[in-house]
């Protein structure tokens, strides 16, 4: 089926950075959206169902290939749950 779909399907080294910053604001509201969709999703139905329902909520930001909506409904929720990736506080300590 089409579970067994090879998850590399975006073009390499596309990302973030490259863009401009009405885009990346523009993203960061879809990540925002995406993550919380995933909240309300979480429980029952496949990657597949879940994207199908985001395309027809969300058609300016339609997805063809669900691997890709998955990953970046992981990267959605990571950025939400540590918005200040980065800050100091999330230092991890070295053992010498």
């Amino acid at each position: 089926g089409p579970a067994s779909q090879p998850a590399e399907q975006g073009p390499p080294g596309a990302s973030a950075e490259s863009i401009s910053p009405t885009r990346h604001r523009e993203l960061s509201e879809k990540h925002i959206v995406l993550a919380q969709f995933a909240a309300k999703r979480r429980e029952g139905g496949t990657l597949a169902q879940s994207m199908r329902l985001w395309n027809e909520t969300y058609p300016e930001w339609s997805y063809k290939v669900y691997t890709n909506f998955g990953r970046d409904i992981q990267h959605a929720r990571l950025r939400l749950l540590q918005p200040g990736r980065g800050a100091p506080s999330g230092r991890k300590r070295k053992h010498s």
